[in-house]
């Protein structure tokens, strides 16, 4: 067993050393990459790996839109991913007042990019219409049919129509647009973001966005005077441009292509790759195999993640006990992992599938485009070595959708692969309410309603309290259980010119008045 597993490593190395050496060629004549000069004018252009193919319009903010919403829409609060502490942006101060209601002191002197003044009203008529229960927002699917208010002019109240405990950590989500503006020209709303921040958007065509430096923003704009966002779906030619220095900064590279350019920025993510497993059947009952805790954590031991994120993902990320950041409330310090362990796993297989006795016929599937098949095939040969025998299909569309949202008495499927589970929240019950069969649409797991009461109490508490409960879920529940095996946290690779500068780099597209050219 252990030459076939040192064989397989080898051949996936083997592969990536070669995709490697074919990037590479041409490459290696590329400046300092310097930002472009036009009379004086420091532009920064970002080569980005995906188009504006979304509302890009700040109310309409969905989860891809974020480089070309962010540098120009400030937020009431941010959160440093490093530690999870929050930083007042647009607020100077908030506080709950009760479990359903929230007072945020705002930040005065502050204009839209239409020249309008930011204030506790321009900002109750935002949060009212982005919360809206038919909004399209991805705010929502955290906070729906908010009622915020004036109190008084820079003294904002949110009421929520149920308990709140963590509107704090969901503010980074609320997104503030020009309000008369944008009720002037609704359907511009949509594709242009009229915000606060420190760049507004000049100029958008079929090819590029122009965003030039706000001379009215409140702080810093920082080094650039403007930022040009184009966009090249393939990481090998987005890293090619920063090579040659026509681009000063990308991001979504593809591991084996961190050697290729001359400077990268691997912020820690909010993103984690997991593989999802079924526990009951079509009518929600428990199915007898995969409800047995055992047998999934015999996949589980199954799997050498550590030798799959050092060949696969080239040393950019490591294998994790928790699929969520470590700065999350509910996270537990050097928690249990699932290491390779195939003779445990073959252990534990024997006790629920019978000695010697194998599975066949499980399904594997996962999005189209999400991941390099080679993830799943490896997953695949591991499960095979210890008697559990699986096929793969990517899926797309409608039966994608189905899968991964069977309801709570659809047909799950028996295993689902993700590239990027997202808690942005930095709390464990978004994590946790997938496994909620009893409410959780998108749950795989049989209805456990003394699970459900434990997430729910956890839910409802603040502080020291919620941190408190949910350690205790991740501990009792969610380790030993196997709902999920998580593999990696999906690293964000940003790659720049020599001599590029961006401080604190964080997950996702951070604003360029924190970036510089040195």
């Amino acid at each position: 067993m252990a030459g076939h597993m040192s064989l397989r490593t080898r051949r996936v190395a083997g592969l990536l050393t070669v995709v490697v050496a074919a990037a590479t060629v041409g490459v290696g004549c590329g400046s300092d990459g310097g930002s472009s000069q036009s009379g004086g004018t420091k532009t920064m252009t970002f080569v980005a790996s995906r188009s504006p193919d979304e509302p890009i319009g700040l109310l309409y903010r969905l989860g891809g839109s974020a480089a070309y919403t962010d540098l120009a829409g400030d937020v009431l609060i941010t959160q440093d991913p490093k530690d999870g502490t929050l930083h007042g942006q647009l607020a100077t101060s908030w506080k709950e007042i009760d479990d359903h209601n929230w007072e945020f002191t705002l930040r005065q002197g502050v204009k839209f990019h239409d020249g309008e003044e930011f204030d506790a009203a321009a900002a109750a008529w935002s949060i009212n219409k982005e919360t809206a229960p038919d909004s399209t927002a991805r705010v929502v699917r955290y906070a729906k049919g908010l009622q915020a208010s004036a109190k008084d002019k820079y003294t904002l109240a949110v009421h929520c129509p149920n308990a709140c405990p963590i509107l704090d950590r969901i503010a980074p989500q609320l997104q503030f647009a020009a309000p008369d503006w944008s009720e002037k020209n609704p359907d511009k709303a949509k594709t242009w973001p009229m915000g606060t921040g420190p760049f507004m958007l000049a100029e958008r065509t079929d090819t590029f966005l122009l965003y030039k430096a706000f001379k009215d923003y409140w702080g810093d704009t920082g080094y650039f005077d403007e930022v040009k966002i184009i966009w090249r779906p393939d990481s090998t030619v987005r890293a090619s441009m920063i090579a040659t220095g026509e681009a000063q900064l990308t991001d979504l590279l593809e591991p084996e292509q961190v050697k290729t350019v001359p400077k990268t920025f691997i912020p820690r993510s909010i993103d984690y790759a997991w593989i999802r497993l079924r526990d009951r059947d079509a009518s929600g009952k428990a199915d007898p195999i995969w409800s047995d805790s055992r047998f999934r954590q015999a996949l589980a031991y199954a799997i050498d993640c550590d030798a799959m994120a050092k060949t696969l993902l080239n040393n950019t990320s490591h294998c994790t006990a928790l699929p969520f950041n470590p700065a999350s409330v509910g996270y537990v310090d050097e928690a249990p992992r699932y290491t390779y362990d195939p003779k445990k796993a073959r252990e534990l297989l024997d006790q629920v599938l019978g000695p010697g006795k194998q599975l066949d016929g499980v399904k594997v599937y996962g999005e189209t485009g999400d991941f390099p098949k080679t993830w799943a095939d490896t997953v695949l040969s591991y499960w095979k070595d210890v008697g559990v025998n699986a096929t793969f299909q990517f899926v797309d569309g409608e039966r994608r959708e189905k899968l991964h949202q069977p309801g709570v008495k659809g047909s799950p499927p028996d295993v689902f692969i993700q590239r990027a589970h997202t808690n942005d929240l930095y709390d464990a019950s978004v994590t946790f309410a997938y496994m909620d069969g009893c409410n959780e649409p998108r749950s795989y797991s049989v209805c456990d309603e003394a699970f459900t009461k434990q997430l729910q109490a956890a839910e409802a508490a603040s502080g020291d309290e919620r941190d408190k409960l949910m350690e205790a879920i991740s501990t009792n529940v969610f380790i030993p259980d196997v709902h999920q095996i998580p593999l990696w946290d999906s690293p964000d690779i940003f790659a720049s010119v020599k001599n590029f500068q961006w401080s604190s780099p964080q997950v996702g597209w951070l604003r360029p008045d924190r970036m510089s050219m040195s």
